[in-house]
C-alpha cells in the first residue's frame, strides 16, 4: 500500500475541479495536487533579483501552471501566458491552485458577484 493511499482520508482527492467565471461565462478547470518537493522547487526557482511583488506573481504563475490540467488531463506546464490573462481570471486560477494544494485553508479571493461559488470545489 502506498503512503498516499494510507493518508487518502486526510489528503483528499488528487484532482479537484473548480469553476472559473469570467464575463458571465463559467468553465470547469481541473487542478492536481503537486508534491511538496515540486512546490519547494518552484519556490526556490523564483529569480532573486525580482522585488517581493514580482516574486509572488512569478510563484503564483508557476503553481498554477504546474497544477492546472489541460483538456488532455496533463499539466499545462508553462506560465508564459498567465500574465496575459485578465486579473480576475488569474486570481481565480491562483485561488483554485492554492486551495487544491493546501497553500491556503479557505478561499482568499472572493468569487465574482454573479456566481457565489466560483473557484470553489464542487459540492457533493
Amino acid at each position: 500500500m502506498k503512503l498516499r493511499e494510507v493518508l487518502a482520508g486526510l489528503i483528499g482527492p488528487e484532482v479537484h475541479a473548480h469553476r472559473i467565471v469570467w464575463n458571465g461565462r463559467t468553465q470547469e478547470v481541473r487542478f492536481r495536487q503537486i508534491s511538496g518537493e515540486q512546490a519547494r522547487q518552484l519556490r526556490i526557482a523564483v529569480p532573486a533579483e525580482l522585488d517581493d511583488e514580482a516574486k509572488g506573481r512569478h510563484f503564483m504563475a508557476q503553481i498554477v501552471a504546474a497544477s492546472m490540467l489541460g483538456h488532455d488531463g496533463e499539466p499545462v506546464g508553462h506560465s508564459d501566458e498567465f500574465e496575459q490573462l485578465p486579473e480576475a481570471v488569474k486570481l481565480q486560477l491562483w485561488n483554485a491552485a492554492a486551495v487544491t494544494n493546501g497553500l491556503v485553508q479557505l478561499a482568499a479571493v472572493p468569487p465574482p458577484a454573479d456566481d457565489d461559488e466560483a473557484s470553489a470545489p464542487p459540492k457533493g
